[in-house]
């Protein structure tokens, strides 16, 4: 009898589900993009809209649906996949270390400019928690022993802390009279991104081209730069996020504990700057698994695996312990997270899904601030939407057809919105002011572009990488069907899908690579270079 090799069934299976999953999230966000595209806007009385699937109301902050001219969009794509081409070419000598100095150089100027430029401040949810920051820096802890808000919303306090200790150390050589400070350290941080994102592709794929690639689509693509004014621990927490994936993967590769440490305290900061990256923890616990059954190595990476699960759970808990100690004061309960999954599956007046107070904020309220309680309502909730789906499918199909678009397919990823409609320290420079107004237009059709070829070559990517059956390239794709099975069921906002569109920013120089090679300059893909990873 045959001897079952486990470790190659393991990988097999791992790719052919991730790399299938991967491939029909990618192809619908392609087609989608070449036929329809979203824009978060302020409404006004008569744009907006009550239907049975979703009501837009008057307000600040709606989603508009609004279909494409295809034939443009398929000139567009062919135009930019030939002038990526002419790019390349001139590229093809260029090494990692200019690859690296480019971005970073890129990345600054242009993000430092911009925040300049743009004067946005604070406002709403992120003014209130670099507010509390800075009254924390200086001692008042009145904010978090009589408010609410850092109660009801605990998950808040991570970020909080961030802030508080970069405030108490930028005191220490000069007096803070506004917060632009914290968005150019948002620039450097987005660098970092960039930097790591090439140096994964690097570990990865090992091959020049796809460093190229890869330093020329994230350099191309604009939305994390002007997200940058945006102060709110998604950035932040992504530099820290990416990081520690790096080091994993430097730790699967060469099985050095150091680089495992680096890994478990970067992912651990991440979570506390930013729960949302406890997707990154489940995906690099999956790549660990599989790794590990591959190489048969057992007790490190199982010892990995268990602490990368406790650690980012405990770091949470040891920051609210801390300002609990701090203030005196218990904060009790936060919003369960039921609440947001049942807030994520019902209609609300900016398009499915997203944000409303209803099922989250006045439920707790109403339950006594006791999150059993309030939870068991949301799971009622739950079943009730559930049920509804299951008999009314195709309101439910079209219900998480918009849901998706307004959030995947909203290629600005609210990042000219919140330039737009945010307080002011003083009025834009011209720069901000033409991008945001005059030329608001023009920069929203290139960003369509340039995020309709990111579709179409992340597509490509996941294609070549189900052919090839290596399972290491799926480590982006992986991280982003996790992000997208997360939205899709828990809160929706474009805001938040920007880290995942950085990675899939990144992967689509794989795909555009194969493209360029293939079909444009007459070659097969990699056809005598093999990878060392």
């Amino acid at each position: 009898m045959k001897k079952i090799n486990v470790g190659k069934t393991v990988e097999k299976l791992y790719i052919w589900v991730v790399g299938t999953i991967a491939a029909v999230i990618s192809l619908f966000l392609a087609m989608t993009s070449l036929l329809h595209t979203t824009f978060v806007e302020t409404i006004t009385q008569p744009q907006a809209v009550d239907s049975i699937l979703y009501r837009i109301r008057t307000g600040a902050e709606s989603v508009i649906y609004r279909n494409d001219n295809f034939i443009f969009n398929i000139i567009s794509l062919a135009v930019i996949m030939l002038v990526v081409s002419v790019t390349l070419k001139f590229m093809q000598k260029c090494k990692l270390k200019y690859n690296i100095c480019f971005i970073v150089i890129w990345t600054i100027i242009l993000g430092t400019v911009w925040v300049m430029s743009s004067q946005s401040a604070p406002t709403c949810d992120s003014k209130t928690v670099v507010s509390a920051s800075m009254s924390f820096a200086h001692g008042d802890l009145s904010f978090l022993a009589n408010g609410r808000y850092l109660k009801d919303y605990s998950y808040q306090l991570g970020y909080v802390l961030f802030n508080e200790v970069i405030i108490r150390f930028v005191e220490l050589f000069m007096t803070i009279k506004n917060f632009l400070f914290l968005e150019i350290l948002n620039v450097i941080f987005l660098a970092v991104i960039n930097v790591f994102v090439i140096l994964i592709n690097n570990e990865i794929f090992d091959d020049s081209r796809v460093n190229n690639a890869t330093t020329l689509i994230v350099a191309a693509s604009v939305a994390p730069i002007i997200s940058c004014t945006f102060v709110y621990g998604i950035i932040p927490g992504m530099m820290f996020a990416v990081v520690a994936l790096y080091f994993e993967i430097k730790y699967i590769k060469t099985d050095k504990k150091l680089f495992a440490l680096i890994s478990l305290f970067m992912v651990s900061i991440a979570v506390v700057v930013k729960p949302n990256y406890s997707i990154w923890v489940i995906a690099m616990a999956i790549i660990c698994f599989v790794a590990m059954v591959k190489k048969k190595k057992y007790i490190l990476n199982i010892a990995f695996i268990l602490l990368i699960a406790v650690m980012p759970m405990l770091s949470q808990r040891a920051v609210k312990s801390f300002y609990e100690y701090r203030c005196g004061v218990k904060l009790g309960d936060a919003i369960p997270y039921s609440s947001w999954i049942s807030m994520g599956l019902q209609e609300n007046g900016m398009a499915p899904g997203w944000f409303s107070v209803t099922p989250t904020v006045d439920n707790f309220k109403n339950s006594g601030y006791n999150a059993d309680k309030a939870s068991e309502v949301s799971k009622n909730e739950i079943k009730q939407r559930v049920n509804y789906f299951i008999y009314n499918q195709r309101y439910a199909s079209d219900f998480f057809y918009y849901k998706a678009v307004s959030q995947w397919n909203e290629t600005t990823y609210e990042s000219l919105w919140n330039n737009t409609v945010r307080d002011q320290y003083r009025p834009k420079g011209r720069i901000a002011a033409f991008f945001c107004y005059r030329g608001e237009r023009i920069t929203k059709l290139y960003m369509d572009c340039v995020a309709q070829y990111i579709f179409v070559m992340f597509f490509v990517g996941i294609v070549l990488t189900l052919k090839k059956k290596r399972y290491e390239s799926l480590t982006f794709p992986l991280i982003i069907i996790g992000g997208f099975a997360y939205h899709m069921l828990s809160e929706g906002k474009s805001q938040y899908i920007l880290p995942y569109f950085i990675l899939m920013t990144a992967f689509a120089a794989y795909g555009a690579v194969a493209v360029n090679e293939k079909y444009i300059n007459g070659h097969i893909l990699f056809r005598n270079k093999k990878s060392k990873v």
